[in-house]
């Protein structure tokens, strides 16, 4: 498992993150009581595994499996919410609603969507926060 550490930037990283909605950095960063290396390990694990998502998404999508969609939709809208990620959050609901309506046409729109702001989210945290051997550092 990889370590993540603070640079002692933590109020600039802090700064750095909340600039953009993909993410609130600072709502994380209160969540775990001001643990940065934690919300550093947080913010990269949702990142990794928002790139499986979208692939168990597409499958479920696929097989015209409502009942994987929504129930995978329902885990990153939670995921989403503890982190605030609040795009992320908004369209895993719709995706969990429109599954459970059987709404084809729709559940696809938001899929699109979803892969759009899963590649922003993921740029992001990689622009926004470097993993190195021994840490997390925030990067310019």
């Amino acid at each position: 498992m990889r370590q993540f550490i603070s640079n002692g930037k933590s109020e600039r990283t802090s700064r750095i993150l909340r600039m953009d909605s993909a993410l609130d950095f600072s709502a994380l960063l209160r969540r775990c009581l001001g643990n940065e290396p934690l919300a550093c390990r947080i913010v990269h694990t949702f990142s990794d595994r928002l790139q499986d998502d979208v692939n168990k998404l597409e499958q479920a999508m696929e097989n015209r499996d409502m009942l994987a969609m929504a129930a995978l939709a329902h885990r990153i809208k939670g995921t989403a919410a503890n982190v605030a990620a609040d795009r992320i959050r908004l369209l895993a609901d719709s995706m969990e609603e429109q599954a459970r309506q059987h709404d084809l046409d729709k559940l696809r729109h938001s899929l699109d969507q979803f892969r759009v702001e899963t590649v922003q989210i993921v740029n992001w945290v990689g622009r926004r926060i470097t993993r190195v051997d021994h840490g997390c550092s925030e990067t310019k």
